[in-house]
C-alpha cells in the first residue's frame, strides 16, 4: 500500500481496505475483529488462517512496505466497485504465499519462532532481494551509535528532558493544546490543519481540503476517521499510532509505560548529538527515543507497529521548539514511515482551552 497520489494520503488512518473489502460468506460484519479469524472474514485466506482478522491488513502493509510496492502488485484491481482481492490471477500473490512459508520455516528452525528474519531482511524496500553487501559510501552514511559505556543514566536523561520541557509543575498545568498550521505531504502540497489534544490522551486532527475536511479522532480508547464518505472505525493498529501522537509530552511518562529502559549510546540527529533511550513494554513492544545530549530536548521517536510478519516503523522528528505557557512545544513535527512522510508546521499554539468531549466522538465533522 504505497503512497496514494492524494495529498492527504500521508495522514490516512482509515482502515486500509478503502480499495474494497472482500468478505467471506455468512452473517454480515462491518469491521474485522480480534475474535474473528481472517478466513472467516475474508475470502481465499491460505497462509494466514487463524490470524485475527483485524491484524490481516497490517500484515499486508508490512509486505508492501518491505518490497516497496502497492497492493496492486499482488492483487487484482477494479475501476468499478471493490477490488476482487480473493482472486489469484497474479503470479506475485502465490509467490508471496511461498515466501511467507519460507520465512516462517527459517524463523522456526533457527530463531525459536521469533520474527528475526522477515520480508524486509532481504528485500529492503525493493522487489528484488539484496544479494550483495552495500558499498562503503552507503555504510558510511549511517554510522553506528557510539558505545554506551560513558552514557548517563536513564533517570539523568529523563530528568533533563523534563527540565528542558519546563519542569514537572509547568507540564502538569497543561490540560489541552490546540495547534493550527499547515500539513505538507511528500508531494509538497500543503493544507491547513487543526489538531486538538488533551492531557487525558484524546486527539483530533482535521485537514482542510478542496472537497472538504479529512478528520481523525481518538477518544482515549478507540478512534474513527471521516473523509466525506461516512465515518470509519479505526482499526486497533492505527489506534496505537494515534495514541502515540496524542501525548502532550511524548516522553514524560516513560518510566510508568515501560518496565525496561536503557541508554544505548549516542548518535547525531540533524547535526546534534543525541542520547538513545531504548524502551520495552511488558508485552515485548519496543520504542526508541533520542534526547539532545546538550539541552535535553526530545529530538526523535521511533514507534514500531507489530504485525504477524514483522514490525512497521514510524518515526517522528521534533524541532523548532518554542515556549508557550511556560512549557516548550515543538512547532515542527515530521512523521516518516516506509510508505509516507508528512510535516506539520504550527503557526499558532494555544493551551488550556476548554475542549468539548464531543469533539472526539464518532460523528461527521
Amino acid at each position: 500500500m504505497r503512497q496514494n497520489p492524494l495529498p492527504i494520503a500521508a495522514l490516512l488512518v482509515l482502515a486500509p481496505l478503502a480499495a474494497g473489502v472482500v468478505l467471506a460468506a455468512g452473517p454480515p460484519r462491518r469491521e474485522p475483529s480480534a475474535d474473528v479469524p481472517a478466513e472467516k472474514f475474508y475470502k481465499n485466506i491460505q497462509v494466514f488462517q487463524g490470524l485475527p482478522s483485524d491484524q490481516l491488513v497490517a500484515s499486508m502493509q508490512f509486505m508492501a512496505d518491505s518490497l516497496g510496492v502497492k497492493c496492486s502488485y499482488c492483487h487484482v484491481t477494479s475501476k468499478d466497485g471493490p477490488w476482487p482481492m480473493e482472486k489469484d490471477d497474479k503470479a506475485a500473490k502465490n509467490t508471496a504465499r511461498g515466501m511467507i512459508r519460507m520465512m516462517r520455516e527459517i524463523d522456526r528452525a533457527n530463531f525459536k519462532g521469533r520474527l528475526d528474519v522477515t520480508c524486509a531482511t532481504c528485500h529492503r524496500g525493493s522487489v528484488d532481494p539484496a544479494s550483495m553487501p552495500p558499498l562503503f559510501s552507503t555504510v558510511a552514511a549511517h554510522p553506528p551509535a557510539s558505545e554506551a559505556a560513558a552514557a548517563p543514566s536513564v533517570d539523568a536523561v529523563l530528568e533533563r528532558y523534563v527540565s528542558a520541557a519546563g519542569g514537572k509543575d509547568a507540564m502538569a498545568k497543561i490540560s489541552s493544546r490546540v495547534i493550527r498550521g499547515t500539513f505538507t505531504a511528500a508531494n509538497g502540497e500543503s493544507h491547513p490543519i487543526e489538531i486538538t489534544l488533551t492531557a487525558s490522551g484524546k486527539y483530533r486532527s482535521s485537514v482542510t481540503l478542496e472537497k472538504g475536511a479529512f478528520t481523525i479522532a481518538y477518544d482515549g480508547t478507540k478512534g474513527w476517521s471521516s473523509a466525506g464518505q461516512g465515518i470509519r472505525p479505526m482499526p486497533p493498529d492505527e489506534a496505537d499510532r494515534i495514541r502515540a501522537r496524542a501525548r502532550l509530552f511524548p516522553a514524560s511518562d516513560l518510566k510508568s509505560r515501560f518496565p525496561a529502559l536503557a541508554v544505548r549510546g549516542k548518535e547525531p540527529i540533524d547535526g546534534r548529538d543525541a542520547w538513545i533511550v531504548m524502551a520495552r513494554d511488558a508485552a515485548g513492544g519496543r520504542e526508541t527515543f533520542w534526547f539532545d545530549a546538550e539541552n535535553g530536548r526530545l529530538l526523535r521517536t521511533l514507534q514500531r507497529q507489530h504485525t504477524a510478519l514483522g514490525d512497521i516503523p514510524e518515526q517522528a522528528d521534533y524541532s523548532d521548539y518554542r515556549k508557550v505557557d511556560g512549557v516548550e512545544v515543538p512547532f515542527t513535527i515530521r512523521h516518516t514511515a516506509p510508505d509516507r512522510t508528512d510535516t506539520i508546521k504550527a503557526e499558532e499554539v494555544t493551551q488550556n482551552v476548554a475542549v468539548d468531549d464531543g469533539l472526539f466522538s464518532a460523528r461527521e465533522p
